[in-house]
């Protein structure tokens, strides 16, 4: 996830998750893919435990947040980030098991 993060983005350091559109993707022409998400478990793991968050849950959330990169989504600016990780954290909380009383 390193040597990805380097090559893509010019950040030295691993990431919990990088999607790449079908563009970006080498040899795909027109592929049907809308493209693809990679996802680092360990970094996961430790972001969970870092965060006090269930695993499962921060494995969900960098899903969705790899998702929404992949429907045009950004958090480039403070505003974009905004409604990014808004949209992310409702998308998060509606996949949330619902727990009957």
């Amino acid at each position: 996830m390193k040597k990805l993060n380097r090559r893509f983005r010019g950040k030295d350091r691993a990431t919990d998750v990088l999607s790449f559109s079908p563009a970006k993707l080498p040899g795909q022409g027109k592929s049907r893919k809308r493209g693809e998400i990679f996802v680092a478990s360990v970094v996961v793991r430790e972001n969970a435990r870092r965060l006090k968050r269930p695993y499962a849950e921060e494995m969900v959330r960098v899903l969705v947040h790899g998702a929404l990169h992949l429907a045009g989504y950004d958090h480039a600016t403070l505003r974009q980030e905004r409604v990014m990780f808004a949209k992310q954290e409702r998308l998060v909380e509606s996949l949330k098991p619902k727990v009957s009383p």
